[in-house]
């Protein structure tokens, strides 16, 4: 592929806006990347993956990095393991027990426990073994476990089993048999409450909490429950809101079954659900109250039965008939420009002209050209977090009248602005290759639209033109990331790139 040096401009252009209520993106795709046999359990920020490949009657837990790929946890003495989280500073945890440290390469220790999430502060929570009852049963205890001063604390009764922990070092899980969920708060434990039954068997567990729980109202928690009205050996995916409130997320089709695995700090929620008949179990997503069914937004066919968790970023894993699975985000169908895309994927308007030139290697980017105005635009969906608009452009004129105006609009909304727009001007020299541009959007505004219009418009004396390509909408996890973005776009200013397909 034809390598092409980048120069940055970072405009930024935020309206003050109401708040507008996010809602489900179903215009999101997903891109499918193969990780390989076995499941994926648990994502971070940085796309950092872990899981395990299930044996006979052992597994291998393993890591797996966006750059270098996938590697066994490998530990000679302890064969039986399964990585079940991984914090942003890489250190994971899991069953076996065991904690690593993959930046370092090294184990931190053996315990006693078995641990299924950890947070920020090095704080993994599960169970561990406790006692034998005066009935001969053995006995269990969730337990917290501070990895960095060694203290351990239990934070619930016996026979329960902690599954995650927040930044806010809350803990959630259940008892008896996962059958009533709790929360554990600055060391204080309460049960969740179910919806009502007739028989009080809630049957409510959770298996993870956002970061904002309880001192937002985003603030979410999510697992299951049995829904007023069901048969006792019936459960359905549930979140619970700050004050503690059950909410049904719903089940597919006729299905009796399901649970929510993973919520993000952006509400998005996965999990899995029985359709019902023959259907079997597939995974879900549940947005600003619409349940979806993932596999109807995975683009090339492949399927997922089981989400086990979403990062900020909306990317998801879990696993799928071919194994385990990462599922990228797609906020619209083409920013590359292939063959075919104008006037299909991209609408054109205006009496200018816009058409496709090979770069070389085949890649292709979009040539506008004024005779009055021209404008492309597609219909995209926006994530419900904080997020990225970049795209690379070159003018092939020095008059001062040429612009290029990039505008992001919600076309059910009738007003005089777009949402988002700004006006690239032409330089007073011709750039020697694509220059690129990158705005963070943070507005609560401009986030979960859908549908929504990102149109370029290209206007300037006739028959000049403008090259546009190479443009993306990309998830961050928070605003502090925006920055972090940017600043390393800045950094690669003037070193070539490869045009990504």
């Amino acid at each position: 592929m034809r390598n092409r040096a980048r120069t940055c401009r970072i405009g930024l252009w935020l309206l003050a806006l109401a708040c507008m209520p996010s809602v489900c993106a179903a215009g999101i795709r997903y891109d499918v990347v193969d990780l390989g046999s076995g499941q994926a359990t648990a994502i971070n920020k940085h796309g950092e993956v872990v899981g395990c490949v299930s044996g006979w009657n052992w597994s291998d837990a393993w890591y797996w990095h966006p750059s270098t790929g996938r590697e066994v946890i490998d530990d000679p003495s302890h064969k039986d393991r399964s990585a079940t989280d991984i914090n942003d500073a890489g250190i994971i945890v899991g069953l076996g027990p065991f904690v690593y440290d993959v930046r370092a390469r090294e184990f931190l220790g053996h315990l006693g426990s078995g641990f299924e999430g950890i947070n920020r502060h090095n704080v993994a929570v599960g169970r561990e073994y406790y006692r034998t009852r005066p009935n001969g049963i053995e006995d269990y205890k969730s337990i917290a476990y501070d990895i960095d001063t060694g203290i351990k604390t239990y934070i619930y009764t016996y026979d329960s089993h902690a599954y995650a922990v927040n930044d806010l070092t809350v803990a959630v899980g259940g008892r008896d048999g996962d059958r009533y969920g709790f929360v554990n708060i600055a060391g204080v434990a309460s049960a969740l409450v179910g919806f009502p039954q007739g028989d009080n068997d809630s049957r409510c567990c959770a298996y993870d909490i956002n970061d904002l729980w309880p001192t937002s109202s985003r603030g979410m928690i999510v697992g299951r429950a049995r829904y007023t009205g069901d048969a006792w050996d019936q459960v359905g995916p549930t979140w619970w809101d700050s004050a503690g409130n059950p909410h049904m997320i719903g089940r597919l089709g006729t299905g009796t079954n399901g649970q929510a695995h993973a919520v993000n700090n952006a509400g998005q929620i996965v999990g899995w659900s029985h359709t019902g008949g023959t259907g079997g179990q597939t995974a879900i997503l549940y947005e600003g109250g619409a349940l979806t069914a993932l596999n109807s937004l995975i683009n090339g066919g492949s399927t997922m039965t089981v989400a086990y968790d979403i990062n900020d970023r909306g990317q998801i894993v879990g696993y799928g008939p071919a194994g385990a699975m990462l599922l990228n985000p797609v906020y619209f169908a083409d920013g590359n420009f292939q063959a075919g895309d104008l006037g299909a994927n991209w609408k054109v308007a205006g009496d200018g002209t816009a058409a496709l030139t090979d770069l070389g290697d085949g890649n292709l980017a979009a040539v506008l050209t004024a005779g009055s105005p021209v404008t492309i635009s597609q219909d995209v969906a926006t994530p419900a977090a904080v997020f990225v608009l970049s795209f690379d452009y070159q003018f092939l004129s020095t008059d001062p009248s040429c612009t290029l105006i990039v505008s992001l609009d919600n076309p059910l909304l009738a007003g005089p602005l777009p949402l988002f727009q700004d006006m690239l001007a032409a330089p007073p020299t011709l750039a020697a290759d694509f220059t690129t541009y990158v705005v963070g959007i943070e507005e609560p505004g401009l986030r979960g639209l859908d549908p929504a219009t990102l149109a370029f418009t290209y206007d300037g004396p006739s028959g000049t033109q403008c090259l546009l390509d190479n443009v993306t909408i990309t998830q961050v996890p928070e605003p502090a990331s925006v920055a972090l973005v940017l600043a390393g776009v800045a950094l690669v200013a003037g070193r070539p790139h490869r045009r990504r397909r």
